[in-house]
């Protein structure tokens, strides 16, 4: 064997698929429990990528804190190709929620509200004037002169 070729790809890497060497080191060390990021990737960009998105997964962190995190890792651009798969997962986490608003004119529901009243209570259907108000005073929408606004 020359010393000089390069060892013949045995993995493919999780999140661009490129073909790529994995050592038997590698290999042992992950057999005796110890973690190793070339079990994965190829390249350390990859795997900080393979990282969130296992994090996603997992429910260890929520898509705000994913986005936060890749974004600092790769504000210069150096994001992998990555497997179609994948790349739609991550477009799904760097995609901004849109906040929901409510278009001009858009009318808020009211609830209404019902309130028990004693049945010895003599109360009008129609009733204009608030229960203990006397007639004379001026109500809200009243001018000081009697008049409403309503038919403004």
């Amino acid at each position: 064997m020359n010393r000089n070729a390069l060892p013949t790809p045995n993995a493919k890497c999780k999140i661009c698929g490129k073909p790529y060497y994995r050592c038997k080191r590698c290999i042992e060390l992950h057999a005796a429990g110890v973690f190793s990021w070339k079990m994965h990737c190829d390249s350390y960009e990859c795997f900080a990528v393979y990282d969130v998105l296992a994090g996603v997964r997992a429910g260890v962190m929520d898509k705000e804190q994913a986005r936060e995190m890749l974004s600092e890792r790769f504000s210069g651009g150096l994001i992998p190709e990555m497997l179609p798969g994948v790349a739609e997962e991550y477009a799904e986490i760097m995609e901004k929620p849109q906040k929901a608003r409510r278009k001009r004119g858009q009318n808020l529901e009211i609830q209404s509200i019902s309130i028990a009243i004693p049945a010895d209570t003599d109360i009008e259907a129609n009733s204009e004037t608030p229960v203990g108000s006397d007639e004379s005073e001026v109500g809200l929408g009243a001018e000081p002169n009697g008049e409403s606004d309503e038919a403004i």
